[in-house]
């Protein structure tokens, strides 16, 4: 019974399907919170006779037989994809995944749409197999310290207490300046899709090396570097050791950009081709997704750095270190010009998006230097709008209403899909029944976490203030003008608004706005945001 609910755990399968993670929460709700709902630590922690004392309880019986249902419902599913037989593999690579707070390999939202996308490939069963690398200390969780002080904390991630597994027998190398640092391989099982973390604290590596993989976005270039190296060369040649032989390689970000300089280098050793027949082919099978809307959210590389840390692979690759970097280069031939991952990412890639249509026409004016010449509206740069993942963000309450009036695959369905209109039969006592209790849970936990909560009446239209950080991206104006329509919200006992809050916000906005316009450098502003419910 053990090693079934350990099976369970290190499936994430149960990040987006309720009645598998309730199975966790029923052997025991206690442990299940203060193990931050980590599945794997709640089941060494309860031991196998605590498992099997729990299993005493109908409840929990209940709850394995729901648990079991769903894992043989989901796998049952045969999407259209599966059946067919597609023989390419589409290696995806990111610098982070956000999948559950358990497995903390993220820090924002680049992780959480790489989680998401990783999760609806699941669904759709596409051949797709993902690279990233597996920090033992992860993205600093912010807190604040006895002085009021905003802190970063770091713990130590152990595998053996997460939703992964060591691949046994399977180690690389990637290259560091003129030595090697060797590479281990862990998976987290994504549904259908398997995901590989590479781990350079190995014994065999001395602590610099070693040390290459123990936060995410380390701020010294020297150290980032390095991890773009393991992730883009040493995750072409994990795969490679695993047996996956990838044909199309998906760049989330610039960060792996040396993903398609390892498959020229591979194809000119097995294939016996020119530089330039091998960057063809290469190029033809790399697609790069661009995020961000300022170049400063780049990674930029000075020449001396590059050369100590790729030179002797270049030389292995047979590129000139000057055509290398003019690959990152806004000015090819400038030689005091940085390497920049965006523009070397776009020169190698076949088919290069952004994130949604704006973004897409942000980037073709941002990067159009990379095709010099073509006017911009020609510069091939399109976009796929971001989406997310409904089964893992819809609350399962909403989702169970959705489930028996329009379907049980209502995550799938086009948004034009006739079945849509099936939502109007939910009676509106029950929808807002649902409503209401969704909003008493979070109503709990912010009463749990700020005193100011206390107050908070379950059935009164809130408004409160929450901190963003909005970037040139933003629309400040949309956020700034939340001050004067909520003056008009009556104070009555279905909706107030707090009056000393209110005046914060109009304080915060009136210095923002007027740093937002006096200041024109592209870099993200701190401000407020309202939420209301």
């Amino acid at each position: 019974m053990l090693q079934e609910l350990n099976d369970f755990a290190h499936d994430l399968l149960w990040t987006w399907q309720p009645r598998i993670e309730e199975l966790f929460r029923a052997l025991s709700p206690e442990l299940w919170e203060s193990t931050r709902q980590n599945p794997v630590l709640l089941l060494a922690q309860l031991g196998e006779q605590g498992v099997a004392d729990a299993l005493e309880r109908d409840e929990v019986k209940r709850a394995l037989e729901d648990a079991r249902a769903a894992y043989r419902e989901y796998y049952d599913r045969r999407p259209p994809f599966m059946d067919a037989n597609a023989p390419m593999v589409i290696g995806y690579f990111s610098l982070e995944f956000g999948l559950a707070e358990c497995l903390p390999i993220y820090s924002g939202g680049l992780g959480v749409l790489a989680g998401d996308h990783l999760k609806a490939t699941s669904d759709l069963g596409l051949p797709l197999v993902a690279v990233g690398l597996f920090y033992k200390q992860g993205f600093g969780r912010q807190e604040i310290d006895a002085d009021g002080r905003q802190v970063e904390v770091y713990f130590e991630n152990r595998g053996e207490e997460l939703p992964v597994r060591r691949v046994e027998g399977v180690e690389v190398d990637a290259p560091i300046g003129d030595r090697k640092v060797k590479i281990g391989v862990w998976r987290a099982q994504v549904g259908r899709v398997p995901l590989f973390l590479l781990d350079t604290d190995l014994e065999s590596n001395p602590p610099d090396l070693r040390a290459i993989t123990d936060r995410l976005y380390v701020p010294e270039p020297d150290r980032r570097l390095r991890q773009e190296i393991v992730l883009g060369v040493g995750g072409v040649r994990a795969l490679r050791a695993l047996g996956m032989v990838a044909g199309v390689f998906h760049l989330n970000e610039g960060h792996s950009f040396l993903c398609a300089i390892e498959r020229i280098r591979e194809l000119r050793a097995s294939r016996q081709m020119t530089l330039e027949e091998a960057r063809l082919v290469a190029r033809a099978g790399i697609v790069f997704t661009t995020h961000t809307p300022i170049a400063a959210g780049s990674d930029y590389f000075e020449p001396g750095l590059v050369w100590d840390l790729l030179n002797p692979y270049l030389n292995e690759v047979g590129i000139s270190f000057d055509r290398f970097m003019d690959l990152g280069r806004q000015r090819p031939g400038d030689p005091r010009e940085r390497l920049c991952t965006t523009y070397a990412a776009l020169r190698l890639a076949d088919q290069a998006v952004g994130v949604s249509r704006l973004h897409g026409a942000v980037s073709r004016r941002l990067w159009k230097d990379a095709w010099r010449g073509l006017p911009e509206t020609q510069v091939p740069i399109g976009s796929v709008t971001n989406g997310v993942h409904m089964p893992t963000w819809v609350a399962p309450e909403i989702a169970e209403l959705l489930r028996r009036y329009v379907g049980p695959d209502w995550w799938d369905l086009d948004g034009k899909d006739g079945r849509w209109q099936a939502v109007f039969e939910i009676p509106a006592a029950e929808l807002w029944a649902v409503h209401v209790e969704l909003k008493r849970k979070l109503l709990a936990v912010a009463r749990a976490r700020s005193i100011e909560a206390e107050g908070m009446d379950d059935h009164a239209l809130t408004c409160r203030i929450a901190l963003a950080s909005p970037s040139s991206c933003a629309t400040p104006n949309a956020l700034c003008s939340f001050s004067s329509r909520a003056s008009h919200i009556p104070p009555t006992s279905r909706a107030r608004t707090s009056s000393r809050a209110l005046s914060n916000w109009r304080e915060r906005n009136r210095v923002w706005r007027s740093s937002a316009i006096t200041t024109s450098r592209s870099r993200a502003t701190s401000s407020t945001a309202p939420t209301c419910g």
